[in-house]
């Protein structure tokens, strides 16, 4: 059974990435010391990117919502939403943003750093007070 998938740049996402995430989540000093070691061998992840999927195995590993967006973003998509989003509702509005209006990489980091969610959740916020006092 062939249980590995592409992302829309074609990089393969195999379980091998789970795996290691969960093996740094679980043995974190030891990890650390494992992937300073043994770094040079595994080709092709740097002990940054580990680390990354450490962090991205924590945050979908258990989250439905964002888990359905998980094979639709590229890793560049996810790096991002791990770095500059406060919360998981934060993410999934990014993450369902980019899915429905095609955001790149670039314009997901503008529309970040432009407080779109923070905007429309304020918005949200005032129209159902305003709709309280009709």
């Amino acid at each position: 059974m062939n249980t590995s998938c592409r992302s829309p740049v074609g990089t393969p996402l195999t379980p091998l990435t789970a795996s290691l995430a969960r093996f740094v989540q679980a043995r974190q000093l030891i990890a650390k010391r494992w992937l300073a070691r043994h770094a040079l061998e595994l080709k092709g992840f740097s002990a940054q990117n580990l680390w990354r999927m450490k962090q991205f195995y924590e945050i979908y590993h258990q989250n439905e919502k964002l888990s359905a967006l998980l094979r639709v973003l590229s890793w560049t998509h996810h790096c991002i939403l791990m770095a500059q989003c406060k919360n998981d509702q934060e993410r999934f509005f990014y993450a369902e943003a980019c899915v429905q209006a095609g955001w790149s990489r670039r314009e997901l980091e503008n529309q970040i750093k432009r407080g779109n969610y923070e905007r429309t959740a304020f918005s949200r916020f005032t129209d159902g007070l305003c709709a309280g006092h009709r």
